[in-house]
């Protein structure tokens, strides 16, 4: 018998998003945060995001506070939905690439 999906692969989403984007108020950036936050928890490259990120707030972020961090967020397909409607809610802008 020959398996034509793997387990250790699941179906993903892949979402490009800049995480230093402008929000309008300081409440709408700590929604945002927490709401990344909590996807990239779920994301499989989730580890990947926070490096990134981790790097971009050390590095650039301190010379240019307005600089984009441009990611790249895989997310398993029982978050993808989720996702999308809870960034069109709070106003993150996003593109769906896969």
């Amino acid at each position: 018998m020959i398996r034509a999906i793997s387990n250790s692969m699941p179906f993903t989403s892949r979402y490009s998003l800049d995480l230093n984007q402008d929000m309008g108020s300081p409440e709408a950036n700590v929604r945002r945060d927490y709401l990344l936050g909590v996807y990239t928890k779920g994301a499989i490259n989730g580890q990947k995001v926070v490096e990134q990120a981790k790097n971009f707030l050390n590095g650039e972020y301190k010379t240019n506070k307005t600089a984009p961090c441009q990611v790249e967020l895989d997310l398993p397909d029982y978050l993808d939905c989720s996702f999308e409607k809870t960034m069109n809610e709070i106003g993150v802008n996003f593109e769906k690439m896969a």
